[in-house]
């Protein structure tokens, strides 16, 4: 059952013709939004044990975001940032996404 599967998605994503691949247009943004600065954050892996160098435990992420609130950022969320700069022309504050 995987493979058919697998060969379905496979002929799903071939592209017959380049002249058919939809590109969604960019979101426009307040001509002033360009000059915004927003500090993202990607996190890849909290867990008990880190693996790698970049694994968090539950009590590094609870350090780094209270550091955060103790320098005055404000967690918004992506579509926030996103309706923000199509809208106003700056930033909120020290805004700042966090991405688990």
């Amino acid at each position: 059952m995987g493979s058919v599967l697998l060969s379905g998605l496979k002929a799903a994503l071939e592209v017959r013709n380049p002249g058919q691949i939809y590109v969604a247009p960019r979101p426009g943004i307040h001509p002033q939004a360009k000059l915004a600065r927003v500090l993202i954050l990607m996190y890849h892996d909290v867990l008990s044990e880190p693996e790698v160098f970049f694994d968090l435990t539950l009590k590094d992420l609870e350090g780094q975001l209270q550091k955060l609130l103790r320098n005055g950022f404000i967690p918004i969320s992506l579509d926030s940032l996103v309706q923000h700069l199509r809208h106003r022309p700056v930033s909120p504050g020290q805004a700042c996404v966090v991405d688990l």
